[in-house]
């Protein structure tokens, strides 16, 4: 239904040729009312939502001072969105002003969410200002998250610039977490300086925490290099904590090489390889193949908690009540793999008779063979030898030249052997403290620290390592040996049988070889030597 509007014919022919050629023309209503057929009421009212029908109902009515209130209205109502559409309208009526108010107000408020459909609208406009504006712009906002996109949008508008940019910005910003989704895009858009430089990256920040994961998406990417790259970064960095571990991942990723490296640092570290969280977390295959290796530098009573320590953790994986038939049942094969004859007595009672994962038939059979060994330590399985030896060291009737309290001596060997304990002159009082400590020249930590109180006090003392200590004859580093004492005997300056810094290496009572055979030996002072002997494995 068509709506009337109430207007003073006078006062609209005052102000339009065409209302007043409409009343008082030739073709004047008798019924003093016009038709507008092609504008809406809400026209007449100035609004922002109807200002551009009321600027076209002024063009078409001829109402000039109208028409330049609605000029003035949309210049103090540009906004973003509707810049575009006032440009279209300011030439459709010929308002130049209006135009390049709004061509300002779009290149001063060029931003990250509409730059790119800014600079589309400007090509279609012709607006060169404007479109270099929006370039401009990319070109100094360009970011990690835009880059790929802009790139793209540089090459379909056929920026050159733009897309370098953005190339370059990619380049210097290849990192750890980017490298591979970036190498990509980068095969995808076909951006070989970008993959190279990705590819680059990779092979160069290869690390323990991303290894593993690079290994495996070189091989999805076909990166042989990187690759290699990786299975020789983790070759290097296998270290005890982490071997069985890599081990794991080695054998699933059909890794020889790495395996073969894995299994050597658990052989060199077993002790800390066993004390490891990953190594209740193997599978019993891989238990199995590590008790059948006859090179192990480790005690078999370290090797039997250890296996026990890992039934444990297998019961409770398959849900089983923890008791010793479980534990025997999910061990299987593997817990015939230690040797228990290489164990002394006190250990083997101590462990697995403890224990109660042997039967009485196993028990029996390796107490006797036990009982015939005549090693007084445990023996390793890597030994060459099924005998002990012991350095011992010359004894002299002399006083001893000392600074109160504590004794170094540094040593280095000759040969390849295990060193299981050390046996020291006790030269306290009764009741005494006396602590041995050993340490590797480039070892940050002590490699063994034991106290002893002295109650009675015995002519000698013998310390036990907890895990041997491998010497090599290729590796030049000297080792440390301190004995403190809390107290000397007062005694001590007067002549007495003391060890000398010369000796010889004894098996089974059997004078051998001479000490410079095995060892290179230094006191920290002449006489003032406190160990009698040495005990250890070739």
């Amino acid at each position: 239904m068509a709506s009337k509007l109430p207007a003073h014919k006078i006062i609209l022919a005052a102000g339009s040729e065409v209302f007043k050629a409409m009343f008082f023309g030739s073709f004047v209503s008798e019924y003093n009312e016009i038709e507008i057929p092609d504008i809406e009421p809400a026209a007449f009212v100035i609004e922002p939502e109807t200002v551009i029908d009321t600027l076209y109902a002024a063009r078409k009515y001829d109402l000039p001072a109208l028409e330049n209130h609605c000029v003035e209205f949309l210049e103090k109502n540009i906004a973003n969105d509707n810049a575009f559409l006032l440009i279209t309208q300011s030439r459709l009526y010929e308002k130049p002003n209006l135009e390049q108010i709004c061509i300002d107000f779009l290149k001063k408020n060029v931003e990250m969410d509409n730059a790119i459909s800014w600079l589309m609208e400007a090509r279609f406009y012709e607006l060169p200002d404007l479109e270099q504006k929006c370039v401009d712009f990319l070109k100094n906002n360009v970011a990690s998250d835009n880059a790929f996109s802009w790139l793209k949008e540089a090459r379909f508008y056929e920026l050159p610039d733009l897309e370098q940019k953005c190339v370059d910005f990619l380049k210097n910003n290849v990192a750890s977490d980017n490298a591979f989704s970036w190498l990509k895009e980068a095969r995808f858009l076909n951006l070989p300086e970008l993959e190279h430089k990705c590819v680059d990256f990779l092979k160069n920040n290869v690390d323990s925490e991303h290894a593993f994961v690079w290994l495996k998406e070189a091989r999805f990417f076909d990166l042989p290099e990187l690759e290699q790259k990786c299975v020789d970064f983790l070759k290097k960095s296998v270290a005890g904590n982490n071997a069985f571990l890599w081990l794991k991942q080695a054998q699933f990723y059909n890794l020889p090489e790495l395996a073969a490296s894995c299994l050597d640092m658990i052989d060199k570290n077993t002790a800390e390889a066993l004390d490891a969280t990953e190594f209740t977390q193997i599978d019993l295959d891989t238990l199995i193949l590590i008790l059948e290796r006859d090179t192990l530098q480790v005690f078999e009573s370290k090797l039997f908690q250890a296996i026990v320590t890992w039934s444990e953790a297998e019961c409770v994986r398959k849900q089983f009540l923890l008791a010793p038939r479980n534990q025997r049942s999910v061990l299987g094969r593997a817990l015939s793999l230690v040797r228990y004859s290489l164990m002394t007595i006190k250990e083997f009672k101590k462990g697995p008779i403890h224990s109660g994962l042997l039967d009485y038939a196993e028990v029996k059979k390796w107490k006797k063979e036990i009982l015939s060994n005549t090693n007084s330590t445990e023996r390793l399985r890597c030994s060459k030898n099924n005998f002990e030896s012991y350095l011992k060291f010359d004894i002299e009737l002399t006083p001893m030249s000392i600074e109160p309290g504590w004794f170094l001596h540094r040593f280095k060997a000759r040969k390849n052997i295990f060193i299981v304990g050390f046996i020291v002159l006790n030269i306290s009082k009764n009741k005494s403290n006396v602590k041995l400590v050993l340490w590797n020249k480039n070892t940050p930590e002590c490699i063994f620290n034991q106290t002893k109180n002295l109650s009675p006090s015995p002519d000698t003392l013998t310390f036990l390592l907890n895990k041997p200590i491998t010497l090599s004859k290729d590796n030049c580093d000297w080792y440390y040996v301190r004995v403190n004492f809390d107290e000397l005997a007062d005694d001590r300056q007067m002549p007495n049988w003391r060890p000398l810094s010369c000796g010889v290496i004894d098996q089974r009572g059997q004078k051998l070889k001479d000490i410079s055979d095995y060892f290179e030996w230094c006191p920290h002072k002449e006489n003032s030597n406190v160990i009698s002997e040495i005990i250890f494995y070739e």
